[in-house]
């Protein structure tokens, strides 16, 4: 494999999971960003490196979606982009899509499955073999309140997908991030993590009845937590890390709740829909997270709205944090000498 160097390119890896059972047609995404010119100097015009996941089911992807307004700031500042793919042929397609709608060409398209680790590990492997640094890491992966399943590897999917992947991922990837330091970790939780639990009894819900919220929450609230650690683990090294909440956004993500509640979903629909965010505005915070100046003294701290927030108090228990580590460790089979 060709090895990709460029010392001065910062390169990021941008994990989506969209679970899609819909299919859909293109929608137009304005690709312009926002952000103060201060905030994108260190990253623009360098020929920077992201990578991004995104997971479709129906015949096309739907770009209406804060994963494609991402993508399309990233290449925007000049980025360079790894799109991560279960399905390749349909990640051609959209990496198609967003060269066509930023006009960067610099996107290149891998393999990812985050509900197996074994694709986890080839991918994290092809990519330290390919590329020669890697500068910021924004794990954005996620299932929401779907029906109880589990994981090539026994996980309950939610965790699964929305953390322990994640996790795994990032312990991979963790000296390409060390060696480009400073680099950051962005890891997308959600205010759903407020009444969380991390049932570390039952993890997976084997024992106790499942609940697809309570399971969302707890997965949530791991992502948070990871961060946390994450921090006080990495700081040393130049490695920062932020947890974020998106914001309620107009994606299909919520499918699994209007199954469930198909009444309660459509008389809340139309009200709902004037206070959600659009992709762009979804995407927003992310960016802000990935690439604003001087927020590594702020590593380890939660985000929404391009601005501190205080967590939940289990967000903040340290000692979840380190015993959820552990746990995650043992679980995807990880030691420091991996």
């Amino acid at each position: 494999m060709e090895r990709v160097e460029n010392k001065s390119a910062c390169k990021v890896w941008c994990s989506y999971c969209c679970d899609s059972h819909q299919s859909g047609t293109p929608e137009e995404v304005d690709c312009r960003w926002s952000l103060p010119e201060s905030n994108t100097s260190r990253w623009k015009n360098s020929g920077d490196h992201w990578s991004q996941h995104w997971d479709w089911k129906g015949d096309r992807p739907r770009f209406g979606t804060k994963r494609f307004a991402t993508v399309c700031m990233c290449l925007t500042i000049g980025a360079r982009v790894v799109m991560a793919c279960r399905d390749m042929r349909r990640g051609e397609k959209a990496a198609s899509e967003v060269r066509r709608s930023t006009g960067n060409g610099n996107v290149v398209v891998r393999q990812l499955d985050l509900s197996s680790l074994a694709s986890v590990r080839e991918f994290a492997s092809k990519l330290s073999a390919t590329e020669d640094r890697l500068d910021i890491l924004i794990n954005n992966a996620g299932v929401m309140m779907c029906p109880r399943s589990l994981t090539e590897d026994g996980f309950e999917t939610q965790l699964g997908v929305n953390h322990l992947a994640h996790f795994l991922l990032t312990m991979l990837l963790l000296d390409m991030l060390k060696s480009s330091a400073p680099s950051r970790v962005v890891n997308v939780s959600s205010i759903a993590h407020v009444g969380g639990k991390i049932n570390f009894e039952d993890l997976f819900y084997n024992k106790t009845p499942y609940d697809s919220l309570v399971s969302y929450r707890q997965s949530k609230l791991a992502n948070l937590l990871f961060s946390r650690e994450l921090a006080r683990r990495t700081r040393a090294y130049g490695v920062s890390a932020f947890a974020l909440h998106p914001g309620v956004i107009r994606t299909e993500l919520g499918r699994y709740v209007e199954t469930r509640y198909p009444l309660l979903s459509a008389l809340l629909r139309a009200p709902a829909l004037l206070l959600m965010k659009t992709p762009k505005q979804g995407a927003q915070t992310t960016i802000y997270c990935a690439v604003t100046e001087g927020l590594e003294m702020h590593t380890g701290c939660y985000f929404s709205d391009c601005k501190l927030k205080e967590p939940a108090p289990e967000g903040k228990d340290d000692l979840a944090a380190m015993r959820l580590w552990d746990f995650s460790a043992k679980l995807v089979g990880y030691n420091e000498e991996d």
